[in-house]
């Protein structure tokens, strides 16, 4: 890990190439305010106490620790440089910035941080127990974050999911969000005990049962209207109620799962244009915009209700194409919180506290990757967290309606910046 912070304050992010680039921030002119941490009187830095519980906050987490558990974040401290890319960009001038930015790059410090033997390490250790549950044999859950069903006898497996609680960005730990693989024939049933243990009303699929030949996903649903399937050893029955094309390539199926006496409906949402180790086309930014719009809506039914059903999301390893959907939401949560609020909230001392209305696409996905191992998979899905809400942003013509005030704080900051870069 030394390698990758050099002692001239520039940040090598080769991957361990001879001939990489290195990250110089110098000549882009972003702020170097860092959240997430407080000013000892000494000046050096310290993290913030992370909280446990789920706990609403009135800003939104740009920068800063993930509150479960954060192995990179100490690199991110001992490098002012790597403190800059975390900031993030000024949202009037996300269009401007995210053209210049090596994203490449950027892209490969994230990995370099990221995928360290400590977060291999944190990954579910029964390796020979569990491997014929675990779809692709490196890709195993992290202990700290993963979901463990109610254990119905002495197989320890009968607990086992490849599965990771997911949090927001405007909570601590609320833990709102289901990041699993997409199920094998053999964890079909625990797929769904793990939808009734957690009490799943909305579940993203955002792959195909079959892509290029190669199986992806199990069919663990009913293929037809009315048919049903009983699982003995827990007693579930799932019956699909209903199909509907919504959208090209969006699929969304209506589903019934009785649990002894009880019953309850649940959506499926299926997407069926995504490639495997890439990002959905241009043309389909409405269909990822639809899809996004179901979260956002199951969402604040959850808040509304004071309720704990999540919302699963996966793909085939559950780490490529969620990461990059629940990347996009996480950016846009923030910002909608920021916009709701006629002012910022500044709570000197609490956690991740913020000045600016910014965008952190490397400080998203790389919380997202202490949660889940290696969230956003390829360079691709990390540039197209970056078009979609750049494109996001024109559309819904978002700056206009964040608050004059924090906007202005932001270009007075931007100019300060810039004349005391040219003073040098």
């Amino acid at each position: 890990m030394e390698n990758l912070i050099g002692g001239s304050g520039q940040v090598s992010a080769s991957g361990g190439s001879s001939n990489m680039k290195q990250f110089d921030m110098r000549s882009s002119g972003r702020s170097s305010k860092s959240g997430g941490q407080q000013m000892q009187s000494d000046g050096s830095r310290v993290s913030l106490k992370k909280g446990r519980s789920s706990q609403s906050i009135p800003y939104a987490l740009i920068e800063g620790p993930e509150p479960s558990q954060d192995m990179s974040y100490k690199w991110v401290l001992r490098n002012e440089k790597v403190q800059l890319i975390e900031a993030g960009i000024a949202i009037e001038r996300f269009s401007l910035e995210s053209d210049l930015r090596d994203l490449e790059t950027e892209f490969r410090l994230v990995r370099k941080l990221t995928e360290t033997k400590e977060h291999d390490n944190n990954q579910e250790a029964f390796e020979k127990e569990s491997s014929k549950l675990n779809r692709y044999q490196k890709l195993r859950p992290f202990k700290h974050t993963r979901v463990r069903l109610v254990q119905r006898n002495a197989d320890v497996l009968d607990s086992y999911m490849n599965a990771n609680y997911v949090n927001t960005s405007t909570s601590q730990n609320d833990q709102i969000f289901i990041a699993t693989q997409g199920p094998l024939s053999i964890t079909r049933e625990n797929f769904w005990r793990m939808i009734e243990q957690e009490q799943v009303q909305l579940v993203i699929m955002l792959c195909c049962v079959k892509e290029n030949g190669k199986s992806k996903c199990d069919q663990y649903w009913p293929a037809e209207v009315e048919e049903s399937f009983t699982f003995e050893e827990s007693g579930l029955q799932v019956t699909l109620i209903s199909v509907e094309s919504i959208m090209p390539n969006l699929i969304q199926r209506k589903i019934k799962i009785i649990n002894i006496e009880e019953e309850r409906f649940m959506i499926h949402l299926q997407y069926l244009a995504w490639p495997d180790y890439g990002a959905p086309e241009a043309t389909d930014f409405k269909i990822v915009g639809q899809i996004l719009e179901y979260i956002r809506e199951y969402h604040q039914k959850s808040l509304s209700n004071n309720s704990e059903n999540k919302i699963v999301i996966h793909c085939s390893a559950g780490i490529g194409r969620t990461g990059t959907i629940l990347a996009i939401y996480n950016i846009q949560l923030a910002l909608e919180r920021l916009c709701k609020n006629k002012e910022l909230l500044l709570h000197s001392g609490q956690y991740n506290s913020l000045s600016q209305p910014r965008i952190s696409v490397f400080g998203v996905v790389r919380r997202l990757r202490e949660q889940r191992y290696c969230m956003v998979q390829v360079l691709s899905q990390y540039e197209f967290i970056y078009e979609y809400i750049d494109q996001w942003l024109s559309q819904t013509n978002f700056i206009k309606k964040s608050p004059k005030s924090l906007i202005q704080s932001q270009v007075t900051g931007s100019q300060t910046i810039q004349s005391s870069s040219k003073s040098e």
